[in-house]
């Protein structure tokens, strides 16, 4: 239960240390942060000061506002864009319909691998009180809780990002062009040319086959040749 709970400790002060590493290059003000996580200022900083944390959420709402990858909050990686102000409350509203989402798929996948809320409390070094607001929805969950929860319960804390709507949509764009850049060079550089989409395209038709398809298909192709 200690180890776990230090553990949860750490986590907080690093979650903190990356929300600042973020915020502060960019000029970005602690009052607009706390609107955007829906959150008073003095609940922001202690976020930052790793006293407390975000839930999923409200995370998921600063690394959008930042024109971050949810990645950062993991791996260092930063990039930084402008946000319109005028999204704040939509993104507040928002957060309140995911919160309830997280809340009942946790509640589901735990009856699911047969933990009771006291076991689940056991294993993850939390309260069962607090596991039990946590479900109702009654509280947003902060992020190590969250992931000690999902530990648990053996689940990928990454099977609860949002894949869904504007943030959804942004954080996948992201990814992709992340994958991206990852290709080798010559790879990227065929990719980019206009003049090789049809072999793209074919490629992506050949990726639906079967193996056995494909494996008549190579085999027509040896009689042609040969």
């Amino acid at each position: 239960m200690e180890k776990e709970q230090l553990v949860q400790k750490l986590r907080r002060k690093k979650l903190g240390i990356l929300m600042k590493d973020a915020r502060l290059p960019w000029e970005r003000s602690i009052e607009d942060c706390a609107r955007v996580m829906a959150v008073n200022t003095a609940e922001y900083e202690s976020y930052e000061n790793g006293l407390r944390s975000p839930s999923l959420p409200q995370l998921e709402a600063f690394a959008y506002y930042m024109s971050i990858p949810m990645d950062h909050f993991w791996n260092e990686h930063s990039i930084s864009e402008e946000f319109p102000l005028k999204e704040i409350e939509k993104i507040q509203q928002r957060n309140q319909i995911r919160n309830r989402f997280i809340s009942t798929h946790l509640r589901q996948m735990r009856e699911e691998v047969g933990l009771s809320q006291e076991e689940l409390a056991e294993q993850s070094g939390l309260d069962a009180a607090q596991i039990s607001l946590y479900e109702g929805g009654k509280e947003p969950i902060p992020m190590p809780e969250l992931e000690a929860m999902a530990k648990a319960m053996k689940i990928d804390i990454h099977d609860l990002f949002d894949r869904h709507g504007k943030i959804g949509a942004w954080e996948m764009k992201e990814e992709s062009n992340a994958r991206f850049q990852d290709l080798p060079d010559d790879l990227r550089e065929f990719v980019n040319m206009p003049v090789n989409r049809p072999y793209i395209e074919l490629a992506m038709r050949l990726s639906e086959f079967s193996t056995e398809k494909l494996r008549t298909i190579a085999e027509s192709l040896l009689e042609i040749t040969y």
